[in-house]
């Protein structure tokens, strides 16, 4: 097993709380797989040809800033690799859910996001 890394989404640091590692069936109907049928682009197709797919949830914070790119990464359907502190990555993968706690007052956010594998 590789070792230990930080928790990151492309370049972006992860302050990470919770962390959950999933497998996902392969399903064959594309509504099914992700929840924007009116999308056409790769992440919208059957993924990873006849595999599951990861999925990552994870809760952590992220500065007021930080998350505003999370969240335009998430309305993008940004693909980036995502990498977490027990070694293991996902080389590809969307943000397929997002929220966040905004506090006023407060420079952080507490957030929950859900990783999830595509492919090209």
């Amino acid at each position: 097993m590789p070792a230990p890394s930080e928790n990151k989404w492309g370049t972006l640091k992860l302050n990470l709380y919770e962390y959950n590692r999933n497998d996902i069936e392969q399903f064959g109907d594309e509504a099914s797989i992700i929840p924007y049928v009116g999308v056409t682009t790769a992440q919208s197709r059957p993924l990873m040809a006849g595999r599951g797919r990861e999925r990552r949830e994870v809760s952590g914070w992220a500065e007021k800033i930080d998350f505003d790119s999370i969240e335009v990464d998430y309305e993008a359907f940004t693909k980036r690799k995502v990498e977490f502190h027990d070694g293991t990555s996902i080389t590809l993968a969307i943000i397929e859910q997002l929220s966040g706690d905004r506090k006023k007052g407060s420079t952080r956010v507490w957030y929950t996001a859900i990783f999830l594998e595509v492919t090209l």
